[in-house]
């Protein structure tokens, strides 16, 4: 009985904090969409606010992470 009440409650939990971060997610992207339209585009919003980084200064800084990945996986791609 009580194990019943405490999954009921996580799951009530946990479908509020997927509407909660839906409706986060949709604002964040709303503004996204009307910032890039005044800008004219997405792309020229990316141009504008985005920085382009080489691959080797990202190696050398640490913020690639090595994935294993099994041959199978590489026939599916």
């Amino acid at each position: 009985m009580i194990n019943e009440e405490i999954a009921r409650k996580t799951l009530n939990m946990e479908v509020r904090a997927g509407k909660v971060t839906g409706k986060i997610l949709l604002d964040l992207i709303r503004k996204l969409l009307k910032e890039a339209e005044k800008i004219g585009g997405l792309e020229k919003l990316v141009g504008s606010k985005g920085n382009e980084v080489k691959l080797k200064d990202m190696v050398k800084k640490g913020q690639l992470e090595e994935i294993p990945v099994e041959e199978t996986e590489l026939k599916e791609l």
